[in-house]
């Protein structure tokens, strides 16, 4: 997996699945970059996909610099979404 922000790009880097969560219509996967060079500063990765058909905004990228800051919900974090287009 690769995370590529501009000002702080991780190469293809091994990950592990650190959690899978569901909650309502949400999904939550939380990955562990493995082995990424410190260059790389955000090494956790969450996708979370909405389940509902008629939203324009189903899929949400977010990363944080580590577990920690994941699990306190920090605002140490870069996100974006992905939006349908008709």
């Amino acid at each position: 997996m690769s995370w590529s922000p501009p000002f702080s790009p991780c190469p293809p880097s091994a990950f592990t699945l650190a959690e899978r969560r569901q909650k309502g219509e949400a999904t939550r996967w939380v990955y562990r970059l493995v082995g990424a060079p410190k260059s790389c500063t955000y090494k956790v990765v969450v996708l979370e996909k909405v389940a509902r058909p008629e939203a324009r905004i189903a899929w949400n990228a977010y990363s944080f610099t580590s577990m920690k800051a994941y699990r306190a919900d920090s605002n140490d974090q870069l996100s974006c979404y992905l939006v349908k287009l008709d």
